[in-house]
């Protein structure tokens, strides 16, 4: 149940690995890659609110909605091609033996693993002509990245077995030393790995270096856009977009240096053990309490203006996510404690998220005290985008994405995107565009679309990589998806 939730109704893990997802679910605009520009209706929360009054490519269609679409993206520098496989489906892992965490251990330091899940349970515009359009929409909003330090690496994959202890308890109370090579025969008969308080470091020192970060939103999006501005050559859009946003769940560990920010805030249903703690903490949750009781509240608001000239070029500037969360529902701060024994033999599997959030939880390496609250900034963002109707069925379009704040799950690098929408046929749409930035390679996304009824039904697929069809390393895997978009 826990892994299903973390990967967003089960359907996929992953890590931007797909660059982030710059098109919020939007599958239509996926395989183009740029989504400011030319991105309409409902599709527009969150990206561009002011494209919610260009007028419909359609004659006669003023509502649009839509149901169940989503994107889900992964991507990481160090897993092959069919571990991410695995990650996306959940595919049951093998379990490492002693060589292989070793392996783990001193090559996953340093490398990042995101995951991006964004679904679109349901979204609905209404054009009001000179009124104006207002859009709303629900969403899922899924987010994982992680880059571990060397010495919480070597932790997680060996547990007892890592060089941090240079002595080993047994079953039966006699202690050997930790030489590194132990047998199989030897690791069974481990009980706990030890170190001495001289030598011992405090949790913010073994974490550093390290940044990861799990959150999952559920968001609630209003928005309106409106023409201001219109003579035979331009037209002038603006837009706003308010959202209302609930946490089910957020996890920070950012240390670099003295500068130390841990703290997680998890809602029941990942079904952690915090019994031996919660009777100190004020926002701990009664032992009733639902499955999917919010940790967090939070709003944000999205701000965005499009200028077309002479219905054919499109200029947009929009800022999405400036708003806050405050978490105070099972809020824990790590209690940086010098750290002297660990009971655990180091993660079964590569399934890293699973392992990472099991190692963080009170019943294994971290120390956890209760507190009341916790306020973090959303990963603002900006976007400029231009896009050039070339042709009634060719569309042009460029636009980059800036990081505003800096969150432990926010791009860390601005994203490029170029690409285009190509109908040869009416009911046809071919999608296709380059991804770069962020520090990691560059993506070639690739879509399809079908549109039925002269636009009355709109259904597609797309993926935010076809390189990864071809290589092995640093794979990106996704998957954009709608069937359930309708016009009337």
């Amino acid at each position: 149940m826990k892994q299903l939730l973390l990967l967003a109704l089960g359907v996929a893990f992953t890590a931007t690995s797909a660059l982030a997802q710059t098109e919020n679910g939007a599958f239509a605009a996926t395989g183009r890659g740029a989504s400011t520009p030319f991105t309409t209706d409902y599709h527009a929360l969150g990206i561009n609110p002011a494209n919610l009054s260009l007028p419909s490519r359609f004659e006669n269609k003023s509502v649009t909605f839509g149901l169940f679409e989503g994107t889900l993206s992964t991507y990481s520098e160090f897993f092959t091609k069919d571990e991410v496989r695995k990650l996306i489906v959940q595919d049951e892992f093998e379990v490492l033996d002693q060589q292989q965490r070793y392996d783990y251990a001193n090559s996953f330091a340093g490398q990042t693993t995101r995951v991006d899940i964004d679904l679109i349970t349901s979204g609905v515009s209404v054009n009001m002509g000179n009124a104006g359009t207002i859009a709303f929409s629900t969403r899922e909003r899924v987010d994982f990245s992680a880059t571990l330090g060397p010495q919480l690496s070597e932790l997680l994959f060996l547990g007892y077995a890592s060089s941090y202890f240079p002595e080993l308890i047994l079953n039966n109370g006699d202690t050997i030393a930790n030489t590194g090579n132990l047998s199989a025969d030897t690791l069974v008969l481990i009980d706990r790995g030890i170190v001495d308080v001289n030598n011992a470091m405090k949790f913010s020192e073994i974490v550093d270096g390290t940044s990861a970060g799990f959150s999952w939103i559920r968001e609630f999006n209003l928005g309106y856009g409106k023409q201001i501005l219109s003579t035979d050559d331009i037209a002038l859009h603006v837009g706003v977009g308010g959202k209302l946003l609930l946490g089910n769940a957020w996890m920070q560990v950012d240390v670099d240096g003295s500068d130390v920010d841990v703290f997680s805030a998890l809602s029941p249903v990942f079904g952690i053990d915090y019994d031996e703690i919660e009777g100190d903490n004020p926002s701990a949750f009664a032992a009733d309490a639902p499955d999917l009781k919010p940790v967090g509240l939070g709003w944000g608001v999205d701000i965005g203006a499009t200028l077309v000239w002479r219905e054919k070029l499109h200029i947009n500037a929009a800022v999405n996510d400036i708003g806050r969360m405050k978490w105070d529902g099972n809020l824990y701060e790590l209690n940086d404690q010098l750290f002297t024994e660990f009971t655990d033999d180091g993660a079964e599997t590569a399934n890293v998220i699973e392992e990472i959030i099991n190692f963080s939880s009170p019943e294994s390496a971290f120390e956890w005290t209760g507190s009341s609250s916790r306020t973090t900034k959303l990963s603002t963002i900006a976007r400029v985008g231009a896009g050039l109707r070339v042709h009634p069925k060719l569309d042009l379009a460029a636009d980059a994405i800036l990081p505003v704040t800096e969150t432990v799950v926010s791009y860390d690098q601005p994203i490029i995107s170029l690409g285009g929408d190509f109908r040869p046929l009416d009911f046809i749409q071919l999608s296709a565009g380059m991804i770069t930035g962020n520090d990691e390679p560059a993506k070639i996304p690739v879509g399809l679309t079908f549109i039925v009824g002269k636009g009355t039904w709109e259904f597609g697929f797309a993926s935010r990589d076809m390189i990864t069809w071809f290589t092995e390393d640093n794979p990106t895997a996704s998957l954009s998806w709608g069937f359930l978009r309708f016009r009337v």
